[in-house]
């Protein structure tokens, strides 16, 4: 497959939230086995791990494959979004490093960005808010606005889409395996980093770092500008 670099037109880059810009695993973890222990559930922080990445909805359904029928979904979704809720706000929610430098140096080249996660929009704006992430967010992209979340394209591809970018010119940055096969499906490059996998388990990702301090605007640039002509290759 041949490569050319374009870089006339304009590009992008999406950020997924919890485990990209904020350090959400732990309390994730801890407001799950919470709401679990609710419903008489009790499982280890390794066990779920595995979940990591997934949309709340979408971990219902595996708990209750894995489980059976221990609540509806709506109480469940409703007893994770406001146990989070009080947690960050008990504890705060730690900002990995480089975050707000890289995102203000995109703002000062006036280079287009976006969040899009698989989170609902409560737990979104929960955390942007408790960091301060928010003031420097005008678009974002969660579950309610898409049919399907992660690993389908539609969420980057909707972030595209109100950024005004063309989706292969936009650069994901991602933590989640998921989201990498989100970001591949929707035709754009992807810069994994290593917050929640180790490396050798994001390879499929164009770039993996390791912190965001490790990524320029240059770096992003130069990935946005190498054409891909077929989607997930």
């Amino acid at each position: 497959m041949s490569e050319t670099r374009d870089c006339l037109t304009k590009w992008a880059v999406i950020f997924d939230c919890d485990g990209v810009l904020v350090d959400s695993e732990p309390v994730s973890l801890y407001v799950l086995q919470t709401v679990l222990h609710q419903f008489d559930i009790h499982a280890s922080r390794d066990e779920l791990s595995a979940y990591c990445g997934y949309s709340d909805e979408k971990t219902y359904k595996a708990l209750v494959s894995r489980y059976g029928q221990f609540t509806e979904q709506q109480k469940f979704l409703e007893a994770i979004n406001a146990t989070y809720r009080q947690a960050i706000k008990d504890e705060g929610l730690p900002v990995f490093p480089g975050v707000r430098e890289l995102i203000e140096n995109l703002g000062r080249h006036r280079i287009r960005y976006a969040l899009g996660s698989s989170g609902p929009r409560v737990k979104i704006e929960a955390s942007l808010a408790i960091t301060g992430l928010n003031r420097l967010f005008s678009v974002t992209v969660s579950a309610e606005d898409v049919t399907r979340a992660k690993p389908a394209p539609d969420i980057f591809l909707l972030c595209a889409e109100r950024l005004g970018v063309n989706p292969s010119r936009c650069v994901v940055v991602e933590d989640s395996l998921l989201g990498i096969e989100a970001a591949r499906q929707a035709g754009m490059a992807c810069v994994a980093v290593t917050n929640s996998f180790p490396r050798h388990m994001l390879t499929a990702a164009d770039l993996i770092v390791d912190e965001l301090t490790e990524l320029s605007v240059d770096m992003l640039e130069d990935l946005a500008c190498v054409h891909r002509g077929t989607k997930g290759v």
